[in-house]
């Protein structure tokens, strides 16, 4: 064939550079089109479980858009990559179907009734585009009867951009939200994030305290170890003093339902604690006191306070005001322990809480000679100064 001539001299002409617009639609919608007519397969998916279904495909479209597909199929240590059928556990038959419907079209259904599948199956395989989408839709469908559900599959999949939309969703209805059923199904964890969190709120904080006080009466058994807990992200100085004695009945119930410092073989001074890093309980220390129970305990700038108790279980006797210090890193002494200054009344299964520089104690029982429930002591608080070493008494 005879070259072309060059109007400008040169043996090549003008370089002209093409590229198609259409292409990369023409190039998806004939790879979709081989997997419509079951042409050049070169692996078949497998759904996990029982009844997993069987899907064909190929591996150079999988590996395109899927980085789990592609260490897959290119890295020589994953053993999948020779073979010709691949169960994928964990993934079911309707994630899988409309992960690979993506795959080859980029066009994604999404409802209700399928999203959970989809981001399982999205998560799992790492295909991003697909997990943000299933978050997109997910954010527009946060409503009070499911916002428990969305923080939860936020937390699981890390989508941190539902769980913000989700838990500022929670806050901004929060008091809409505690009358409803979906309270009751906030784990510990979940309601932590609600109380830390920085969005604003429609209550007041003495509804928060009410609200927090109702999550562990749904459930005292199990939830009560929370309570100190969750109690230090309430902010007591925007509470009432008439507030406060609404609450302080309802929090002695909670606890005289569920605190106890003995096990089944009776009382023990001992203190145990669990160290993360062996997983593993390891002893720590004794109470310097007679073998006592239900005694207020909190830890104050990493020291930890046991103030009054009793010496027996029936609380029949020996209700005591007398506290102790516990000084982990103490260098005046072998001994990390040391007396406070007492109450200016004994109690015990009382309400023992740090808040800024101060330990409060409220509400409790008093010694036999007192009626078991004196709602003097009930209604009445003392205010612990650790610098001071004194106690002054709190306003009923």
């Amino acid at each position: 064939m005879r070259r072309i001539s060059s109007s400008v001299g040169s043996s090549v002409g003008i370089s002209v550079s093409f590229e198609s617009g259409s292409h990369h639609s023409l190039l998806l919608n004939g790879l979709n089109e081989l997997r419509s007519n079951g042409q050049l397969f070169d692996v078949t998916l497998i759904a996990g479980g029982t009844d997993g279904r069987k899907y064909e495909a190929h591996r150079v479209v999988l590996s395109a858009c899927s980085d789990y597909f592609r260490a897959m199929f290119t890295d020589q240590v994953f053993t999948e990559r020779q073979q010709k059928e691949i169960v994928l556990n964990g993934v079911t038959n309707e994630g899988l179907h409309y992960i690979l419907e993506f795959a080859y079209t980029s066009r994604l259904a999404l409802n209700l009734s399928n999203i959970q599948d989809v981001l399982s199956t999205a998560s799992h395989v790492q295909m991003q585009d697909v997990v943000q989408a299933c978050s997109d839709y997910l954010e527009e469908q946060i409503i009070v009867d499911n916002c428990v559900d969305l923080a939860t599959i936020a937390d699981t999949y890390s989508l941190w951009q539902l769980s913000k939309r989700v838990y500022h969703f929670i806050c901004s209805n929060l008091l809409a939200f505690s009358r409803t059923n979906e309270l009751q199904r906030l784990t510990g964890h979940q309601l932590t994030r609600i109380l830390d969190c920085d969005y604003p709120v429609d209550c007041s904080e003495s509804d928060i305290l009410a609200i927090v006080m109702k999550w562990i009466e749904l459930n005292v058994s199990e939830r009560v170890q929370y309570l100190s807990h969750l109690l230090r992200f309430i902010n007591f100085k925007e509470i009432t003093k008439e507030e406060l004695s609404q609450h302080w009945n309802r929090l002695q119930q909670i606890l005289s339902e569920s605190m106890a410092c003995f096990n089944n073989s009776g009382v023990t001074n001992e203190i145990t604690y669990y160290l993360q890093s062996e997983k593993k309980w390891k002893y720590l220390s004794r109470i310097p006191h007679v073998e006592q129970c239900n005694f207020g305990s909190v830890v104050h700038k990493n020291q930890l306070y046991v103030i009054g108790g009793c010496f027996n279980q029936s609380l029949e006797e020996d209700v005591h005001p007398f506290g102790f210090r516990y000084n982990p890193v103490c260098n005046n002494s072998t001994n990390p322990w040391s007396t406070i200054a007492p109450m200016h009344r004994e109690r015990c299964r009382f309400t023992l809480i740090a808040v800024d520089n101060y330990l409060y104690a409220i509400g409790g029982v008093s010694e036999s000679e007192y009626p078991l429930i004196d709602d003097d002591l009930y209604t009445s608080g003392e205010i612990y100064s650790p610098e001071a070493d004194e106690w002054t008494p709190m306003a009923s």
